[in-house]
């Protein structure tokens, strides 16, 4: 055997050795390539609007602010309702105009009895609303009512005077308060046991009527403050 044939085995040992070593490269997980497509990383900065720059849209609180709310439109006046009564006596002695938190208040009080069957038989209070125009009971002059709403009381079977003439009644017969919502308490009748009383107000606020063994209370409701 010469030098050449000699050195073909160490060359096959050599061949065979950098095979093995490719193959053992060969099945080692080959890095992961880069995408094609763009990442998120990648994706230019102008994709989206900077949270800097104006907005030329309306949003909507701007569009809220400029809607009128339920809140501003106008109360509903209550209605005058009518309503009526037994009246503590027949002789009303006087009248009271005040005020409380939540209401306007116009009180009339009662005394004893003329007698213990009146002949006129029982006395009756109502309350309902009054129509234009508004005049006295009597002589049917005008009489100067003011307020948005304008309701009537009126008593009846009263006992006007007592025994000597004397009026069971002698204040005032009109009264101008400048209350939260009363503007007039005025007297447009008080003959024949009649007496009436015009009551101006002003507010969406009810008017109610009640009573207790000595007197008989208007009440306008108007809000507290």
């Amino acid at each position: 055997m010469n030098h050449i044939q000699r050195r073909f085995p160490r060359l096959l040992v050599i061949v065979a050795g950098v095979a093995l070593i490719a193959a053992a490269c060969s099945t080692t997980t080959p890095p992961t390539l880069p995408s094609n497509g763009p990442t998120a990383s990648s994706a230019p900065a102008t994709a989206a609007p900077s949270s800097a720059e104006p907005s030329t849209e309306p949003t909507a609180s701007a569009t809220t602010a400029s809607s009128p709310t339920a809140s501003a439109a106008p109360p509903t006046a209550c209605a005058i309702e009518p309503q009526s009564g037994r009246l503590p006596s027949d002789r009303m002695t006087n009248a009271v105009v005040s005020t409380s938190a939540g209401a306007d208040l116009v009180t009339f009080v009662f005394g004893d009895l003329s007698l213990p069957q009146p002949p006129q038989g029982a006395s009756e209070g109502s309350l309902e609303a009054a129509e234009p125009p508004y005049t006295e009971g009597a002589s049917g002059l005008p009489v100067d009512v003011t307020g948005e709403h304008v309701a009537i009381v009126r008593f009846t079977g009263m006992s006007l005077s007592n025994d000597v003439g004397q009026p069971t009644y002698d204040g005032t017969m009109d009264f101008r308060p400048d209350l939260a919502a009363l503007r007039t308490v005025v007297n447009y009748d008080m003959s024949e046991g009649v007496i009436g009383w015009y009551i101006g107000y002003d507010g969406p606020g009810c008017i109610t009527l009640s009573s207790d063994a000595r007197s008989v209370t208007v009440a306008i409701d108007h809000p507290a403050g």
